[in-house]
C-alpha cells in the first residue's frame, strides 16, 4: 500500500508550534511586515513592443503588495491579522490603509513617512495570457528601519509573515519571533540581498519558481524544494504556476497540481496563495490541506483584474476544492507520480487536453 500523503500532526509540528499551545491568547493570529503599494493596473490586448503604443481595455487602481494582500486574504477568511509597513503622508497612503481596513486588517502599527510618497506599482496585464509585467516606483531609502518596528509589535501575533525586503528589520523580527516561539513564514518572489540568510532562520519558506532559478540556476522545480530545505527552513515550498507547487519536509517531497480556471489576471495570485496558507497555519491545518486550499484560492483570484479585488471567499474556495475532490479522475491521496518519487494530493484530468486544462480562451492552470 502506498504511503499516505497527509502528514500527521505529531510528525510535523515544530517546537514553535508546540510552544504556541502553552502561550496565553495573543491579539493577532498573524503579524505581517513588508512593502505596500498602490497598484495601477492596465489590461491590454497584448504587451506593446518597443516604440509601440496601445490603448488600455480596462484600468483599475487598487491597494497591493505581497504581505498586505496575503493579510487581506487571511483576514477576509476570519483570521486576525495586523500589518506593519510604511506609507507616505499622502492620499495614496490613506487609500492603502482604508482598503486594508475593509478586509479587517489592523493597521495601527503602520508608519506614516514624513518624507517621500506611498509606493506605486505600474502593472500591465496581457489579455491573451493573463500574465502581467510590474514596475515598482518606491522612493529611495523609504523602507522600514529598526526605529520603526519594536519587539513588542512583532510578538503580538502567533505567526510572523515577511516578504524579505528591509533586511535588517526582517532579520531582527525573525530573531525576536523565534526566541519567543512564534512561527515564521517568508515570501520570497525574487532573489535579494541576504535571502539565503533569511532562509536559514524561517520555519516556512514559500518561494516562487523565479526565486529558485535565480538562486540555483536552471533546475528541476521538485529538486529545488529539496535544495531549499537543506538551507534551513522546516518546510520549503516552491510555487510554479501551471505546474502547481512542490513542498519538501523531512518526511518527503510532495506536489499539489494547479486548478484550472478562466484566467483574466494573475496579479496577486501568489500573494493570495500565501494568505490562504497563513490562514491554514492559524487554524492548525495539516500541510496537504493548507497547500490544496492555497492553490485553489490562487487560481480563483485570477478570474478578476487586480490582486485584492480578486480575493475569493472561503466558501468559493471550499466549493472549488470540493468539486475537484469529487471528480472521479482524481488519483487517490498519496499516489506517487510515475518515475518522480513525488507524492501528489490529487492529479487533475479534466475534460479538455491531455495536460488537464479545459478548453476555452485563457482557461488553464494559473501562474502563481
Amino acid at each position: 500500500m502506498l504511503e499516505p500523503l497527509i502528514l500527521r500532526r505529531h510528525c510535523c509540528r515544530s517546537q514553535a508550534e508546540q510552544a504556541l499551545d502553552r502561550q496565553p491568547p495573543l491579539p493577532f493570529d498573524c503579524v505581517g511586515i513588508g512593502v505596500c503599494a498602490v497598484d495601477h493596473i492596465s489590461l491590454v490586448a497584448r504587451y506593446p513592443q518597443a516604440n509601440e503604443k496601445t490603448e488600455a481595455l480596462a484600468y483599475v487602481v487598487q491597494a497591493g503588495g505581497p504581505v498586505p494582500t496575503a493579510l487581506a486574504t487571511a483576514s477576509s477568511w476570519g483570521a486576525r491579522c495586523a500589518y506593519i509597513g510604511k506609507v507616505g503622508n499622502d492620499a495614496d497612503g490613506d487609500f492603502v490603509l482604508q482598503q486594508l481596513a475593509r478586509f479587517g486588517v489592523d493597521t495601527s502599527m503602520v508608519v506614516r513617512a514624513k518624507r517621500g510618497f506611498t509606493p506605486r506599482a505600474m502593472i500591465w496585464v496581457d489579455q491573451s495570457t493573463g500574465q502581467r509585467s510590474v514596475v515598482l516606483n518606491r522612493p529611495p531609502r523609504f523602507g522600514l528601519t529598526l526605529k520603526d518596528v519594536t519587539r513588542r509589535q512583532v510578538l503580538r501575533g502567533r505567526i510572523l509573515h515577511l516578504d524579505g525586503r528591509d533586511t535588517k528589520v526582517a532579520l531582527a523580527a525573525i530573531r525576536w519571533a523565534r526566541r519567543a516561539g512564534r512561527m515564521v513564514v517568508c515570501d520570497l518572489g525574487s532573489l535579494r540581498e541576504e535571502s539565503e540568510l533569511l532562509l536559514q532562520q524561517v520555519d516556512y519558506a514559500v518561494v516562487s519558481s523565479t526565486f529558485v532559478r535565480q538562486l540555483f540556476g536552471e533546475c528541476e522545480l521538485a529538486a529545488s524544494a529539496q535544495r531549499l530545505l537543506r538551507l534551513g527552513p522546516r518546510v520549503a515550498v516552491v510555487t510554479a504556476g501551471e505546474q502547481g507547487c512542490w513542498w519538501a519536509t523531512r518526511e518527503g517531497l510532495f506536489h499539489q497540481p494547479a486548478f484550472a480556471v478562466e484566467v483574466v489576471d494573475t496579479t496577486g495570485a501568489g500573494d493570495v496563495f500565501h494568505g490562504a496558507f497563513l490562514f491554514g497555519l492559524s487554524r492548525g491545518w495539516e500541510l496537504a490541506r493548507a497547500m490544496r486550499w492555497a492553490s485553489a484560492a490562487a487560481a480563483l483570484k485570477c478570474r478578476k483584474l487586480g490582486g485584492q479585488a480578486g480575493i475569493p471567499t472561503l466558501a468559493e474556495v471550499k466549493r472549488l476544492v470540493g468539486e475537484a475532490d469529487a471528480t472521479p479522475a482524481h488519483l487517490a491521496v498519496g499516489e506517487t507520480l510515475r518515475g518522480a518519487g513525488v507524492r501528489t494530493t490529487a492529479r487533475r484530468a479534466e475534460k479538455g487536453d491531455e495536460h488537464g486544462t479545459a478548453g476555452g480562451r485563457n482557461r488553464g492552470p494559473v501562474q502563481v
